[in-house]
């Protein structure tokens, strides 16, 4: 009995899915109908290709879905421009027919240039291939003529399916230099070049420069360099995928750098090599094709350390400012349950314009000098900056670490200051460094009655 048993169960579990098969060919044979019913050129879901094959009369290239992300994979392999393959295969699987007409003569394919297409282009789905033939436009309805695999047919569509999907080679291609490396990943970016060898390291607020002491960086001027790195400032390829160490000036560049990913232990490397008409060559390691870059590009990466030192101490909005405390033990106390309201160490509420004023200043300190990049003792000693009379400590809402602001004496008109947590000593005219410490609002004189 217990094979009878048996074999109903394997009986019925055949008959289930069985069913289950046939309603999913019926469901996909009804997705297909329904395509053409709705009148769409391409009858199957966009989703079922995972790859390209692209043909133009002089040259060819192959995409690939590679972990869902397409890519190019002949005749090189290298990072695809996401928007420009979306526009392609979202106006495949959207677009429409205006109308089929029988197939064509023998002898009127010139009437449509489908004898000698402007395009082939190849689906690729589940080891099936679908063909897609671009020809001219219709002269009267200004339509463009398309044969394909799946129907006898001749389409009429919109001219629009030749102006997304015929693309040529650079425009597939991704134009940033680093392609879709993660920037928010970065940890770090070493710049070597004529100029020195220097390092960008990531910060909770920013960057900084270290050589390899550590050194305030001008945010503006960093986050311009990897703008420009993720920027589509590529202006042609150089398809080929077995470039030397020596070719293109890549010997001997002119500017390296090597990039650290959060979570990676190899780095990322990108050269600049020789110049080709005011242009140079440049190559991610990354990618197999050598390419030219723009000149504003170049230019940056050649730039010196200095060009990159900030030129303010400190970079902070007021409203971030909780503490303010002096080298005397007085103390500015904001009361975060009420707008801009400050207390002294004594619990006094102070002036409100006064205190404004001295925030404002210490947040927009200028650099305008640079005294010494690393002082030696003798140096602070004759600025004052060995036993400061007179400093600044502030601090501030979340986790941004205190900001301590020593000044030191005045010198033929000038006076030293300095921020502790790096090494660099700037001087400005003394009268840009006068600080006036708020008074309690009780002691304000009242402003005389107009």
């Amino acid at each position: 009995m217990r094979w009878i048993r048996t074999g109903l169960l394997i009986a019925v579990t055949c008959a289930v899915l069985g069913t289950l098969w046939y309603f999913e060919i019926a469901e996909k044979g009804r997705t297909e109908t329904q395509r053409l019913l709705d009148g769409r050129l391409y009858p199957w879901p966009i989703s079922e290709v995972d790859r390209l094959e692209i043909h133009y009369p002089d040259y060819s290239f192959e995409l690939s879905k590679v972990d869902e992300t397409w890519c190019m994979t002949a005749p090189v392999k290298d990072m695809l421009d996401e928007g420009t393959v979306s526009r392609m295969l979202a106006t495949i699987d959207s677009q429409d027919v205006t109308r089929w007409l029988p197939p064509a003569s023998p002898g009127d394919d010139e009437d449509t240039g489908l004898e000698t297409p402007s395009m082939e282009l190849r689906l690729h789905r589940g080891g099936r291939v679908d063909t897609l033939l671009i020809g001219d436009i219709n002269e009267v309805e200004k339509q463009l003529w398309v044969a394909t695999s799946w129907r006898d047919s001749l389409a009429l569509v919109s001219s629009l399916l030749r102006t997304n999907v015929m693309q040529g080679y650079y425009n597939l291609l991704d134009k940033r230099p680093l392609g879709d490396l993660p920037v928010s990943e970065v940890e770090f970016i070493t710049v070597e070049n004529a100029r020195g060898n220097f390092k960008f390291s990531r910060i909770p607020f920013g960057w900084e420069i270290l050589r390899p002491e550590p050194y305030l960086a001008d945010q503006a001027s960093v986050s311009r360099l990897v703008q420009e790195l993720w920027a589509p400032n590529i202006i042609e390829f150089i398809k080929n995928p077995d470039v030397d160490d020596t070719a293109y000036g890549f010997g001997n560049p002119v500017a390296t750098l090597e990039i650290k990913v959060k979570g990676e232990e190899r780095l990322r490397i990108f050269e600049v090599g020789y110049s080709q008409h005011n242009l140079r060559h440049a190559r991610y390691r990354d990618r197999d094709q050598v390419f030219i870059i723009k000149p504003f590009l170049s230019e940056i990466l050649q730039e010196s350390f200095s060009s990159y030192m900030s030129v303010v101490l400190s970079e902070f909005h007021p409203n971030e400012v909780v503490r303010i405390e002096d080298l005397q033990g007085r103390q500015l106390i904001r009361d975060m349950s009420v707008s801009w309201a400050w207390h002294d160490e004594q619990g006094r509420l102070m002036a409100g314009q006064a205190l404004t004023t001295l925030v404002m200043k210490l947040s927009r300190l200028p650099t305008e000098r640079v005294a010494a990049l690393l002082p030696r003792e003798d140096q602070l000693a004759l600025w004052g900056l060995n036993e400061p009379e007179s400093g600044f400590v502030l601090t501030f809402k979340g986790n941004r670490e205190e900001l301590r602001i020593e000044l030191g004496a005045v010198v033929e008109g000038r006076r030293y200051f300095r921020r502790l947590d790096y090494p660099t000593v700037y001087s400005l005219p003394a009268e840009n460094l006068e600080f006036i410490w708020p008074r309690p609002a009780s002691e304000q004189e009242p402003r005389p009655e107009e």
